[in-house]
C-alpha cells in the first residue's frame, strides 16, 4: 500500500501520497567563443515547487484499489471535503501549507488536476504548490523531554524554597537563622508566642513523619533530588525531608514505568493517600493546624513536581520501547527454507491513549499545584514539555483508523489484510481493549495505517 502522509492546506485536513519537491536553480551560461563550455553565474534558487496528491474518499470500512494500485480503505468518509477543497482554491491570497516534513509553507496552488468516481465515491486530486519566496529549511527537532523536565523541577524546587521562605517569614517564624538537621527545630528556634510554638513542634512532628516515609527505600546517589541543594536553615529543613519522602514513594512502581498511563494513575494515588496522612496527623491547635496546612500545600506541590519527572522518565522509556518495536516489526521471522529464526520478542509500547491519560493526569496534578503558589513558574515548563512530547508521539505515529470486520478472524491475519506486519497484531491488541480473545476478532476494530 502506497505511505499516505496527513497535511493541511489553510486548515484543511489531507490525505496526501507521491510528494515531488522540485527545488531548481537559476543558472546564467555565458558562451565564450573559441572557448569550450561556458562560464556559469549562479543567480540563485527559483521558485520550490511541491507536487502531490490528495485523497478523498468514502469507503464504509472496506479496502478500495485503484487502477494504479493504490489502496485505501478503514471506514473513511471524506469524499464530498474535495468539493470544500475546490471551492477554497478559488481565493487570490496565499496560501499555508503544512508539509509532513518542512511545517508550514507559504505560497499559491499553481494546478490542480482532478479525478473522481461518483460510483466508487473517490476523488484523486493532484496540486501543484508553488512556495512565496524562499525559507531555509530546518529539520524538526523535539526537545529532549527528560533533559528539559529535570531542569524544569530544579527550578521549580527553588522557587518552591523562596516560596516557603516567605511563608515562614509572614507567620513571623525566624527562616535564616542556620538549623542543625541532627536537631529538633524546637531547640533552635526561638519562639516567643504560643502559637509560632505550636506551628515549630509541629513541624517538627512533621519533618519526622516525612523522614520515616518509606526510610527503607533506597534512593540512588545519582537521582535528581538527591543532587538539589536545600538550604541549612527552616524552609530547606521543611522541602528536604517532603520532597525525598515523594520520591521514595514514586520509586516504588518503578516495575510499571514502561506504562505512562498506570504508572501515573497509581502513583498519584499514593501520593494523594501520603498527603491524607499528613492532614490527618495534625494536632487540633491553631498554630498546628497553619503549620499541617503549609506542609501539605508544599507537599501537594512537590508531588506535582516529581510525577512529571517520573513521568518524563516513562515517556523516555517507552520511546525506546517504540524504536525496539519499529526494529523488530522490520526482522524476517522466517528464513527461505520456512525455517523460523525466533527473532526478538519485541517489547509493549504505549498506545497514544495511553500517553494522553498519563498527560491528563500530570497535567492536572501541576494546575493544582499552581493554583497554590502562582510564583512557580518552572511547574508551567514541566507542563508544556510534558504535553510538546506527547503532541511529537501523535504526529509521527501511526494513524488509527476503524475497520469493520464482517466475519471474526485472528489479528494477525487482520495485519496482513491491511498491509501491516504481522507482529504488529500485539499492538493492535493493547489498542482495542474490547478484543477478549485476539484469535476471533470481530466487528468494529482499530488499526494502523502506514
Amino acid at each position: 500500500m502506497a505511505d499516505i502522509y496527513p497535511a493541511q492546506l489553510d486548515g484543511i485536513p489531507l490525505q496526501i501520497e507521491s510528494l515531488d519537491d522540485a527545488f531548481e536553480k537559476s543558472i546564467v551560461r555565458h558562451d565564450i567563443p573559441y572557448r569550450d563550455g561556458a562560464l556559469l553565474e549562479d543567480m540563485g534558487q527559483k521558485a520550490r515547487t511541491i507536487r502531490f496528491r490528495c485523497y478523498f474518499w468514502d469507503d464504509d470500512g472496506a479496502e478500495y484499489t485503484d487502477a494504479n494500485g493504490t489502496t485505501t480503505g478503514g471506514g473513511n468518509y471524506t469524499y464530498n471535503d474535495h468539493i470544500e477543497l475546490l471551492n477554497h482554491l478559488e481565493k487570490k491570497d496565499l496560501f499555508s501549507l503544512v508539509h509532513p516534513q518542512y511545517g508550514t509553507v507559504k505560497g499559491c496552488v499553481e494546478t490542480v488536476s482532478v479525478r473522481h468516481d461518483d460510483r466508487q465515491m473517490l476523488a484523486e486530486i493532484d496540486i501543484s504548490f508553488v512556495e512565496n519566496l524562499r525559507t531555509p529549511i530546518e529539520e524538526l527537532v523535539y526537545e529532549d523531554v527528560v533533559t528539559v523536565t529535570e531542569t524544569a523541577v530544579l527550578t521549580a524546587q527553588d522557587q518552591q524554597q523562596a516560596a516557603l521562605k516567605q511563608e515562614l517569614e509572614d507567620e513571623g517564624l525566624d527562616t535564616d537563622s542556620p538549623i542543625d538537621s541532627t536537631k529538633s527545630l524546637m531547640d533552635q528556634l526561638k519562639s516567643g508566642s504560643i502559637y509560632l510554638r505550636d506551628m515549630t513542634r509541629e513541624f517538627d512532628a512533621m519533618i519526622g513523619k516525612a523522614e520515616g516515609t518509606l526510610n527503607d527505600v533506597l534512593q540512588p546517589v545519582n537521582s535528581l533530588i538527591a543532587t538539589v541543594s536545600y538550604a541549612a536553615n527552616l524552609p530547606g529543613r521543611i522541602l528536604g525531608p517532603i520532597t525525598r519522602a515523594v520520591e521514595r514513594v514514586a520509586k516504588l512502581y518503578n516495575s510499571i514505568i514502561g506504562f505512562p498511563d498506570r504508572f501515573a494513575r497509581n502513583l498519584r494515588f499514593e501520593l494523594d493517600k501520603l498527603a491524607d496522612s499528613f492532614e490527618a496527623f495534625g494536632g487540633t491547635s491553631r498554630g498546628s493546624q497553619r503549620a499541617t496546612a503549609i506542609m501539605v500545600k508544599h507537599l501537594r506541590i512537590a508531588s506535582a513536581q516529581i510525577v512529571a519527572l517520573q513521568l518524563s522518565y516513562a515517556l523516555a522509556a517507552d520511546q525506546q520501547a517504540r524504536m525496539a518495536v519499529i526494529a523488530a516489526e522490520a526482522v524476517v521471522a522466517f528464513d527461505a527454507n520456512g525455517n523460523y529464526l525466533a527473532p526478538d520478542q519485541a517489547p509493549t509500547v504505549a498506545t497514544v491513549n495511553d500517553l494522553e491519560a498519563a498527560l491528563d493526569i500530570a497535567r492536572a496534578m501541576i494546575q493544582d499545584a499552581i493554583d497554590l503558589s502562582r510564583g512557580i513558574s518552572g511547574l508551567q515548563d514541566m507542563a508544556l514539555a510534558l504535553l510538546n512530547y506527547v503532541q511529537s508521539v501523535k504526529s509521527t505515529s501511526d494513524t488509527v483508523v476503524s475497520v469493520t470486520l464482517v466475519n471474526p478472524m485472528p489479528l494477525h491475519l487482520v495485519c496482513l489484510n491491511y498491509g501491516l506486519p504481522y507482529t504488529t497484531a500485539e499492538r493492535l491488541l493493547a489498542l482495542n481493549p474490547t478484543v477478549i480473545n485476539p484469535n476471533v476478532a470481530g466487528g468494529e476494530v482499530l488499526i494502523y495505517v502506514r
